[in-house]
């Protein structure tokens, strides 16, 4: 079944002072946290890291980002708009759309505005 998701948030990467691999950086969490691993298998390493620290971590490329902050959204309602330079607005509405028309989360969302 299809749910929404719309998380914020605040990531931080995570400081490599000798510059070593993201595998590495897992198997530095996993022994800081006295979990388990084949220090041979590298798919091993990634499956008991991310089955520990799925939602305190994500990979990007080479680089390894800590979560610092997440807020799942998903029950809530949005209504953000802001105004750009060129007279243009932006805007993220979540809602559910029984109880609320798409007109209606634009509306909340621009009284927001301070023009």
């Amino acid at each position: 079944m299809s749910e929404v998701n719309t998380i914020k948030g605040k990531l931080r990467e995570v400081y490599n002072k000798e510059k070593v691999s993201v595998i590495e950086l897992m198997k530095m969490i996993l022994n800081e946290n006295n979990i388990e691993y084949n220090v041979g298998d590298e798919d091993n390493i990634k499956d008991s890291f991310y089955d520990r620290f799925y939602d305190d971590y994500v990979i990007v490329g080479d680089r390894m980002f800590h979560v610092e902050s997440r807020k799942d959204l998903r029950e809530e309602d949005i209504f953000e708009a802001s105004r750009n330079s060129d007279g243009t607005y932006d805007f993220l509405v979540q809602f559910y759309n029984g109880g609320c028309s798409f007109g209606e989360a634009i509306e909340e969302a621009m009284k927001k505005i301070k023009d």
